[in-house]
């Protein structure tokens, strides 16, 4: 029996950063996963140096939804909640998504069918160390976390349909 892919949405949050922008997009280009299986959103964030014309002259197969404000994170919200996808990869703009991060995350979603978000790993390029830091959890103990799983998060549609979605700024 074949295995049926899930539809996966990326999310770029975009925000006066035309060059990361430009990058991602390229990257994002050899992703190892069916075309007709994935789309491409920018939410920009009111840019003023130039993102939106390159968006529009350079990469013309992503969407672009144009926002008259920054909205900071909750941005987001404007491409999140009109998408059809099964599961919403959010990346950062100056990230690096290796082509075959989709396939290992959907293997991790289907792994757990209780999986709601996957946060991704934050390597540093130069040294291709894991980036920790270290949360209190209370007075004696603290744990090892990523510091900022904005940089690559999954999270399935169906969670923020349940939950809600990123605060409102």
């Amino acid at each position: 029996m074949k295995r049926k892919l899930p539809s996966v949405e990326f999310f770029i949050l975009n925000t006066n950063a035309k060059d990361d922008v430009r990058g991602i997009l390229k990257r994002l280009r050899n992703i190892s996963y069916p075309k007709n299986l994935y789309r491409i959103t920018v939410v920009d964030n009111n840019s003023v140096d130039g993102s939106k014309e390159m968006l529009a002259s350079s990469f013309p197969w992503v969407r672009v939804i144009k926002l008259m404000k920054n909205h900071g994170m909750s941005g987001l919200n404007y491409g999140v909640k009109a998408t059809r996808a099964s599961l919403c990869f959010i990346l950062d703009d100056d990230s690096y998504f290796e082509p075959s991060s989709v396939n290992r995350a959907i293997l991790e979603f289907e792994h757990d069918p209780t999986l709601g978000i996957l946060a991704c790993n934050i390597t540093n390029p130069f040294d291709r160390k894991t980036e920790y830091k270290y949360m209190p959890i209370n007075a004696s103990h603290s744990v090892n976390w990523c510091d900022f799983v904005g940089g690559g998060v999954v999270i399935r549609t169906a969670v923020f349909n349940s939950v809600g979605y990123f605060n409102l700024s």
